[in-house]
């Protein structure tokens, strides 16, 4: 089997998108050894998991032109059987060039919630995200949401469609190893883009709404730019300086040993596609706060503690049970870890996959 893959984000996206391309082409390498490889990017980065692929560069041509209209050619030339747009896009002709497509649709939140986007991207990405969906032989969606989504937008056909969940990082499958330099203080943690849709804001708020003696650090890991203005604001208003604090997570390793020492963690975002520091978290055996919206619950599994979108009294009261009913608290990690390791482990996954690109095989 000769698979080609959307590579640009793997090699530069150190976030959401990249962290997905990564996580399933290494799973794919790891578990079947057989298949060539070939990633095809503007410029690769060195990266010892994909050694033995075949990558694929631009060559004195734009990216945006390279990956749309060019990668085709070499697909034809390399003679790949399947082509896996990893982050919600195709190039143009690839029927043409007679290989069969698959792409990963994320989601779909610039339709369900455009006042969050600006008005040039959310055409950019409709138009994106359309012509692939149709033009594609399978889509993948990364939750049962995001697939009804793709359903109610753009009227593809459910059997066109198939939903494969997202796998975490390796070293969320590892047993727990310290990291000497993560806090050693009981503490609350939210990780994720700080943006409006995720919602922080509810979390600092929760604070009035919580005893003194519950009253936990908060420690937030996350980027943003003027929502985090806004949140810093309410911070310094509320006079909760002392107890909100901004870390960085450098890595993986890192951000895993933060999952493991914080108390619980927060996410109450108001829509996701998928929602992988749920995942995180239950894989790391720690309690979970989240909303019941979107595709949450498919992350969460029924041991996750959901509460009301944008409602710091719900968050105070969530925070103030799991950390007081130690029965409640013990159930949460061990029904949670459960789940997680079940639903979303990466041989799973990548079984589903494997047998996604067989069937596509079996039409060519």
């Amino acid at each position: 089997m000769l698979l080609g893959f959307d590579a640009k984000r793997l090699f530069h996206n150190k976030t959401g998108l990249g962290n997905y391309s990564r996580t399933l082409v290494s799973n794919l390498m790891k578990q079947h050894p057989e298949v060539d490889y070939f990633l095809y990017t503007p410029k690769a980065k060195e990266d010892a998991r994909f050694a033995k692929a075949h990558i694929r560069e631009a060559q004195h041509t734009p990216d945006a032109w390279w990956r749309t209209f060019t990668i085709p050619e070499l697909l034809k030339k390399d003679s790949i059987q399947i082509y896996h747009g990893l982050s919600n896009e195709l190039p143009f002709k690839l029927q043409k060039a007679g290989v069969k497509s698959v792409v990963t649709i994320h989601d779909l939140i610039f339709r369900r919630l455009p006042h969050t986007y600006p008005p040039v991207d959310r055409k950019i990405y409709d138009f994106k995200f359309k012509s692939a969906c149709e033009k594609a032989d399978k889509i993948i969606a990364v939750s049962e949401n995001t697939k009804q989504d793709i359903i109610h937008y753009y009227k593809i056909e459910a059997s066109k469609i198939n939903v494969i969940y997202q796998a975490c990082d390796a070293v969320f499958y590892e047993d727990k190893k310290e990291n000497e330099a993560a806090p050693t203080e009981d503490f609350l943690l939210y990780v994720g883009s700080v943006i409006e849709r995720k919602d922080l804001l509810s979390i600092i708020q929760s604070y009035k709404f919580l005893p003194k003696n519950f009253q936990l650090p908060l420690y937030i890991v996350g980027q943003g730019k003027a929502y985090k203005k806004r949140v810093e604001r309410i911070i310094e208003d509320a006079r909760l300086s002392e107890k909100i604090h901004w870390i960085e997570a450098n890595t993986q390793e890192e951000l895993r040993d933060l999952y493991h020492r914080a108390k619980m963690l927060i996410y109450p975002s108001i829509y996701e596609g998928f929602g992988i520091p749920v995942v995180e978290a239950l894989l790391s055996k720690t309690p979970v706060i989240t909303t019941a919206i979107s595709s949450l619950p498919e992350a969460g599994g029924p041991a996750t503690h959901y509460v009301e979108a944008q409602s710091p009294e719900a968050i105070a009261a969530g925070i103030e049970k799991i950390l007081s009913d130690d029965a409640y608290r013990k159930n949460m990690i061990e029904q949670g870890f459960e789940y997680a390791n079940t639903t979303f482990h990466p041989a799973r996954l990548t079984h589903q996959l494997m047998d996604l690109y067989e069937d596509l095989l079996k039409t060519l």
